[in-house]
């Protein structure tokens, strides 16, 4: 609908508002269309859940009223496939006929099923009498206002043709038109765009409507229908708006009477970015990944360098599988580019166009490509396209499809049919021991829309070729196939092992369309980097009535969710709380080296989620323990101006001063147990029963004094049970002693960078000592440090209200 071409390069053609040719009196193509789908639909029956869209128009063309729409029918013959109907082609060519006259965009949905007979009638014909047309539109679900309301909207657009109604049009009887058997089309009204003068001129009467005032009496259908009411609903119709809006809801209405039981899909919208054509690639003897980035943007908007735009993907083998050693391959900028402004009158309505960026990286055969994303430098801020955070996959590289060795080998015409030979080659990953390689072959287009019913479904074996050049790491089979379609879509697979891997939906270009078998031959092939990785980010967001204008952002993984409750519910405040990279819902790379985990890293995290949510320049930051110690890092570059206001709540400002804190109070307990508890720790026996249950006191002290820990807190600690690789590289394996990556980070130097508003919490039976805060209420220029006296480490817990 968006894209305008088929994946064969086949684009379905409109030719707008303008007369279908340079004839005189000729009729609209976006009116022929709007009345092939009007004329289809009307097959549908409320009371039964029958008919409707559903294309059993191909199988109704001997009937009068669908007089001419055959030659309608051709402009779509190389368009249907294996996911878009001819169903959906007559929806799809409604809303481009409607939105290419400058009408309202019709929302749509896809998945329609095509009938395999003719439908009931249901057309009302010029000479019908008012109890029929009421009677035919209440079948259809329309009331008798709305019965007029469809008929003026249909009736905004085209005319009636003397080939069609000779009785209404008399047909030319000299001049060219009658030396070429050409038709005489008579407007409905007097413009050929989409406009309430077919209700304005009526209700004025000076109406050329032929089914108002035409010579027959007889066939003055819209003139009776309009006047059902009389007048009333045309004269709500007279409002411009009111016409728009009122067309939008009956077209969208009419293009989704579709037969019980039809899956349809979610509405279809225009993607602002996505993928094309990713795949393995054979390229002059290079095993390549390409793909392209296409934007969907506003005119307005100005073009993005393609030097600032970057693929980034992860291997899917070797040791930096899914990127867990913490780097990801780069290919900084795009080598090619393009822009096309007109590929669907939708565009054109939504006054957008598209931007292609396009890419084609080598491919070491034994690390292959498992996901892929895009990076978008704008300067003072980075745009990331990748899937709402669930990266783009490469599903598989067990086949491959290298297109450019795939041709059309010959044709033969015989009569009117043409039957096209194409060759077919597939690429099977060594290491696969293949039982058999095969095509299906789907081609759904046709050349005579009586036959649209005659689709081509095959399956070929494919042979061993090794007369063709591959690349290391693949064998070549091929094999040959006939059809007479124009638009053949392929499926390859293999089986082997007792399981079948497919490669789905892949297209022959179509005959006669393009010259060059593969378009990313004429793509460079660029010279990868490295860059760092960091992996999906989870995080939820509550936004409700804002009483400040920076959202406030919560350095905290989700589980502890449910005790932020009364920031959003009390304060109003709207909320984003994430799980850090290797906490929760996020990616967690549990075989990451040691120097991976750093604070940096946590830090180029906030600042990408920051400025994926947009708030980059306007937020507030809290953070709870490790959390406020990140808050405060990140808080001391000079380069943060949009932050506003911060909370540091039970957080340190220099882990040495945290590790003097914790053993102070492993001192309060009395020289024995500390004693007993360093032992442990030294010795590496923290799993003995004695080392836990003086863990269990301590924490019943100075983390949680809740008789019953909340369910929250509980699963907090059981996640970093399950996965303790961020704790156990970033602060050791032991509590009373930081020997992680975080050993020796301190904050204390760099905290007069802090000029915002900040807000120091702790208590006196917090495990975060007062010798760790301290420094954070000393050196913040603008900071209060606030002692709460009903709670240890986890007052959000123990004292909410506070």
């Amino acid at each position: 609908m968006y894209e305008g071409p088929r994946n064969n390069g086949r684009e379905l053609q409109i030719l707008g508002c303008s007369p279908n040719s340079d004839l005189p009196n000729q009729t609209t193509v976006s009116a022929t269309w709007l009345r092939a789908a009007f004329h289809d639909a009307s097959t549908f029956n409320i009371t039964d859940g029958t008919g409707g869209l559903d294309a059993s128009i191909y199988y109704e063309l001997d009937r009068g009223e669908n007089a001419g729409i055959d030659d309608v029918l051709h402009h779509f013959a190389g368009m249907p496939s294996k996911y878009v109907s001819k169903a959906d082609m007559l929806a799809i060519a409604a809303v481009f006929a409607v939105a290419d006259c400058g009408g309202p965009i019709i929302p749509l949905s896809g998945g329609r099923i095509d009938a395999k007979g003719p439908g009931r009638t249901g057309v009302p014909e010029p000479d019908g009498d008012i109890p029929t047309h009421i009677d035919q539109f209440l079948t259809q679900g329309f009331s008798p206002p709305e019965m007029i309301e469809m008929v003026a909207c249909g009736h905004t657009l085209g005319g009636v043709s003397s080939k069609n109604f000779p009785t209404i049009v008399t047909p030319p009887v000299d001049g060219i038109l009658a030396a070429g058997n050409f038709s005489l089309s008579e407007s409905f009204d007097s413009t050929p765009t989409f406009d309430n003068k077919v209700v304005t001129e009526y209700l004025s009467r000076t109406t050329r409507n032929m089914l108002v005032v035409g010579p027959n009496t007889t066939t003055w259908s819209d003139r009776r229908i309009f006047g059902v009411d009389n007048d009333a609903t045309m004269k709500t119709l007279a409002d411009p708006e009111v016409f728009r809006a009122r067309c939008a809801i009956l077209f969208e209405r009419m293009l989704h009477n579709v037969p019980s039981g039809t899956p349809l899909t979610p509405r279809i919208d225009v993607l602002p970015e996505k993928p094309q054509h990713a795949g393995l690639r054979i390229i002059n003897g290079t095993l390549t990944f390409a793909t392209t980035l296409r934007l969907a943007r506003s005119w307005t908007e100005p073009f993005t360098d393609p030097s600032r735009v970057s693929l980034l993907w992860c291997d899917r083998y070797g040791p930096n599988a899914d990127c867990r050693s913490g780097t990801a391959n780069k290919l900084q900028g795009a080598k090619k580019w393009s822009h096309n402004f007109l590929r669907s009158p939708l565009m054109a309505g939504l006054a957008k166009n598209f931007r292609y960026y396009h890419f084609q990286a080598p491919i070491d055969v034994t690390l292959s490509v498992s996901r892929f994303w895009w990076e978008v430098d704008n300067g003072n801020s980075t745009s990331v396209y990748n899937n709402g955070g669930e990266w783009y996959p490469l599903l598989q590289d067990q086949i491959i499809f290298p297109s450019v060795l795939n041709v059309i080998t010959g044709f033969n015409i015989t009569n009117t049919t043409t039957t096209f030979t194409n060759f077919v080659v597939a690429g099977v990953r060594d290491g696969v021991t293949p039982d058999r390689v095969y095509v299906t072959i789907l081609d759904h287009t046709y050349t005579d829309p009586r036959l649209a019913d005659d689709i081509v479904n095959i399956t070929i074996d494919l042979v061993q070729n090794s007369t063709l050049s591959s690349v290391s790491g693949y064998t070549l089979y091929s094999g040959s196939f006939s059809s007479q379609g124009v638009g053949p879509t392929i499926d390859f697979h293999i089986d082997a092992g007792g399981k079948t891997t497919t490669l789905d939906y892949q297209a022959l270009r179509a005959p006669f369309m393009e010259t060059i078998a593969d378009p990313y031959a004429e793509v460079p092939i660029g010279t990868p980097t490295s860059a760092p990785y960091t992996g999906k980010v989870h995080y939820l967001a509550f936004s409700n009535a804002l009483f400040l204008l920076a959202p406030a952002f919560l350095a905290e993984p989700h589980p502890k969710i449910k005790t932020y409750d009364y920031l959003r519910d009390r304060g109003r405040i709207p909320i984003v709380l994430y799980d850090q990279i290797g906490n929760g819902r996020s990616s967690h790379y549990r075989d990451c080296p040691e120097k991976f985990w750093t604070p940096s890293l946590f830090s180029d995290e906030l600042k990408n989620l920051l400025r994926r949510l947009g708030i980059y320049d306007n937020y507030d930051l809290f953070g709870h323990s490790w959390g406020g110690f990140l808050a405060a890092y990140f808080s001391c570059s000079r380069e943060n101006t949009g932050l506003h206001r911060l909370i540091l709540s039970n957080s340190p400002a220099s882990m040495k001063l945290m590790e003097d804190g914790l053993n102070i109070l492993l001192d309060s307990f009395g020289a024995e147990f500390a004693a007993t508890i360093r032992k442990h720790e030294e010795e590496g026996t923290t799993s003995s029963t004695e080392y836990l249950e003086g863990l269990t006191q301590f924490a019943t002290t100075y983390i949680c004094s809740l008789w019953d820990w909340p369910e929250e807190l509980q699963k907090s600690f059981g996640a970093n049970e399950e996965d303790s690789t961020v704790v156990i590289h970033m602060m050791g394996r032991r509590l009373f002693t930081i020997d992680g990556t975080l050993r020796g980070e301190t904050l204390t130097p760099y905290l007069r960078n802090i000029t915002v508003p900040t807000l120091v919490l702790n208590s006196d039976k917090d495990e975060m000592h007062d010798v760790a805060v301290r420094p954070l209420a000393e050196h913040i220029k603008q900071a209060k440090w606030v002692k709460l006296t009903n709670s240890t480490h986890v007052p959000m817990y123990e004292e909410p209200d506070r």
